[in-house]
């Protein structure tokens, strides 16, 4: 007889339950979020374009900015100051507005 199965310890108590294999599964880091927009010089505000903005919403709602979520609010807000700056690169076009 092993000496495992005398005091209780056998294969069976080795294996995590399922419920702790889930949160292993789950608690994973997700990837860090990729740097968006391009700089002409390190001092240069970003330029985004419109798929840079789309891509950052899709890496937001996947989980890449899990637990900095501050990040994606600064990202945000900086995306929202580039529209009125002039800095979005292929801004959709405005019902009404001619484009010149």
């Amino acid at each position: 007889m092993a000496a495992g199965a005398l005091n209780g310890a056998g294969p069976a108590q080795d294996l995590p339950s399922a419920n702790q294999q889930m949160k292993a599964a789950t608690a994973r880091p997700a990837p860090a979020p990729p740097q968006w927009g391009s700089r002409a010089s390190p001092r240069d505000k970003p330029i985004y374009s419109r798929n840079d903005i789309a891509n950052a919403s899709r890496a937001f709602m996947k989980g890449a900015y899990r637990g900095s979520e501050a990040e994606y609010e600064a990202l945000q807000a900086d995306i929202v100051a580039a529209g009125r700056e002039g800095r979005i690169a292929d801004p959709p076009p405005v019902p009404g507005k001619v484009r010149v």
